[in-house]
């Protein structure tokens, strides 16, 4: 994963991260009163190329601490591009925690999220570090 695909510095080109959603149909939740779709039967998903930048890739990705450097890289939700052949290229983590992107139909792993309402941010302890990784306390 390497050659013209390295965007590396795209973390520090003034990114601006969205985490809102414009568009109702969008909005996958459980519920449809927690301002979603109700479309969703488990809250699990991908990480996005926006919480990938707000977590520092391309300013941490070399730190040992960084915690969303793997051993081998892993796809994103985001999209980059479609490509002229059909196939879209996605945003991905590499092993180094750099975003980068790829076509769709190479083999890659995945890694969870789970996104957690405002209400909670008060019980988020650690700073997401390996020897300080997020956890709540309850």
């Amino acid at each position: 994963m390497t050659g013209d695909n390295d965007i590396s510095t795209i973390a520090n080109e003034n990114p601006q991260p969205q985490f809102t959603c414009p568009q109702e149909n969008d909005k996958f939740t459980v519920e449809e009163k927690s301002g979603g779709n109700g479309a969703l039967t488990y809250p699990v998903g991908l990480i996005t190329a926006d919480e990938i930048v707000t977590a520092g890739s391309g300013k941490f990705s070399t730190a040992s601490s960084y915690y969303l450097k793997k051993e081998d890289w892993y796809w994103s939700f985001s999209p980059f591009n479609l490509r002229s052949s059909g196939s879209a290229n996605m945003f991905n983590v590499l092993g180094n925690g750099y975003l980068k992107y790829f076509y769709v139909g190479v083999l890659g792993g995945v890694a969870p999220v789970i996104n957690l309402k405002t209400e909670y941010l008060d019980k988020l302890k650690g700073n997401g570090t390996i020897d300080n990784p997020y956890y709540l306390q309850v």
